[in-house]
């Protein structure tokens, strides 16, 4: 059964409507004035209250204020009965929260179907309400069986892996030690699916805590480009890094969180790029002193995706294709964790792909400077020294775009000139022959290699490893420019 409270100050008009209302079977409470209606519905919460205007203290629209005023009657349906029947009033009534304005004089029929169509929003409020309670409950109920259930996977499997590894410094055969690496591969893959789980889980639960750190933006990224580098040297795919010049790189943020989002768009590119090259930018939008925006992009040549393909993206435990999923495996959570983990950072996440021309990832994250350092790229200038680039069109493209933003002219060649070479200042490459080559005239020579460790400075020039940071590349570089200046007699 309802209650209404009727709020009406003439005694015929209240008695004839409490004598309606009883008789369609609500419970009726009754007040005279507006003070007595405020202390009454404090006390009692009716389901429903029909308020007259024109009261003997206050007015019934100051009535409506004080209860959508107050977060405990504020969802209280009102509908309005009166004899003020101009627009202004009934404007007024129905802007500060009314359900329904009625006029006089009283059509019973019109009444009660009113009362009962604001009733039912009440009930379909409530249960909408109890509802959305119940599923926050269950997804907390299966968030906490997710962290719960990870973690108890988690434990036997790092002991098994940890196993695995003593048997592998073993004497076993070749057979018995393909075995070992197959159960490896298997056991890290499903550690993936299982952290994989527990990201969603904290998420959900709302337990995803964003550390503050201060960190280097390109070190970040120079260290997720090391993790992928191995495999990528096995498809003879070329790995770059650029930096867009004069940003501060040194911030505060959470770099594990940043680097995991990375590390998924590389993991992404490594798989479906079997030719050519994969690229980290990294970018700013100056927002203020204090901190900018920034954007790191890994842009590969792989096989790019459809456009029905795109759509699916960031979405939980949903593939882009089937057919792709079955030839490269994948749970489909990475990109739905990456798009939730840049969100609790007050970032986004995007990408452009097309099909058959590669794909370029992207995430944007504010991030406050490091006042520590605050050092910045601006320093890094190669004063228009003309270098000479030698190696394939992916390692040209990319170290042209990087010394040309230095204020390096730039020229790049498939292979080493046969001579005018007088004219550089200095040979970038990937050619070793190039240290042994007599045609070059001694030129200062910086080569990049793989397998290396760190900067090497030889007697036949300067040795980097790939993949490179642009600051290190082109800091070496300027050492390696002014090795060659004389000495000033």
């Amino acid at each position: 059964m309802s209650t209404i409270l009727l709020v009406e100050d003439d005694v015929t008009s209240r008695e004839m409507l409490v004598h309606r209302l009883v008789n369609c079977g609500y419970q009726v409470l009754q007040a005279g004035t507006g003070k007595d209606a405020l202390e009454m519905i404090l006390c009692c919460l009716p389901d429903l209250i029909l308020l007259d205007i024109t009261l003997p203290d206050i007015s019934g629209l100051e009535v409506l204020s004080n209860l959508k005023g107050n977060t405990k009657t504020s969802n209280i349906p009102v509908v309005i009965v009166s004899g003020r029947n101009t627009s202004e009033d009934i404007i007024s009534g129905l802007n500060m929260g009314a359900s329904d304005y009625i006029t006089k004089p009283y059509q019973w029929g019109i009444i009660n179907a009113r009362i009962k169509s604001a009733l039912r929003t009440v009930e379909v409020s409530r249960l909408l309400k109890e509802a959305l309670y119940h599923e926050k409950v269950n997804v907390q109920t299966k968030s906490d069986f997710l962290v719960n259930m990870s973690h108890e996977i988690r434990t036997p499997l790092n002991g098994i892996l940890g196993v695995v590894q003593l048997m592998e410094s073993t004497g076993l055969t070749a057979q018995q030690d393909e075995y070992l690496k197959i159960m490896n591969r298997s056991g890290e893959a499903l550690i993936h699916i299982v952290n994989s789980l527990l990201d969603i889980s904290k998420i959900e639960a709302g337990h995803l805590d964003i550390d503050q750190q201060p960190f280097n933006i390109e070190e970040m990224v120079q260290g997720v480009s090391e993790m992928i580098y191995p495999k990528a040297c096995q498809k003879d795919l070329e790995i770059f890094i650029n930096s867009e010049p004069g940003i501060n790189l040194d911030v505060i943020g959470d770099q594990a969180r940043i680097a995991q989002i990375i590390t998924n768009y590389a993991a992404n590119a490594l798989k479906f790029t079997d030719k050519g090259c994969i690229t980290f930018n990294i970018k700013s939008n100056q927002g203020s002193p204090k901190g900018s925006v920034y954007r790191i992009e890994v842009e590969d040549t792989g096989i790019g995706l459809s456009t029905e393909a795109q759509k699916k993206l960031f979405q939980k435990f949903i593939q882009a294709d089937a057919s792709i999923s079955n030839e490269y495996g994948g749970t489909g959570l990475g990109l739905a964790i990456c798009k939730q983990i840049a969100e609790a950072m007050s970032g986004h996440v995007g990408m452009y792909s097309k099909e058959g021309s590669g794909t370029k990832f992207w995430v944007e994250i504010p991030l406050k400077f490091n006042d520590d350092t605050n050092e910045s790229r601006k320093a890094l200038d190669l004063h228009e020294k003309n270098i000479l680039i030698i190696g394939s069109s992916y390692f040209c493209t990319n170290y042209c775009e990087i010394l040309s933003q230095a204020k390096a002219s730039v020229t790049t060649s498939a292979e080493i000139p046969n001579g005018n070479v007088e004219k550089y200042d200095l040979i970038l490459t990937t050619d070793v022959s190039c240290h042994e080559d007599k045609n070059l005239g001694g030129l200062p020579i910086v080569s990049i290699h793989e397998g290396l460790s760190g900067v090497t400075k030889n007697v036949d020039g300067m040795h980097l490893q790939e993949p490179i940071k642009p600051s290190e590349l082109i800091k070496a570089i300027r050492d390696a420019l002014s090795a060659e200046q004389p000495c000033s007699s």
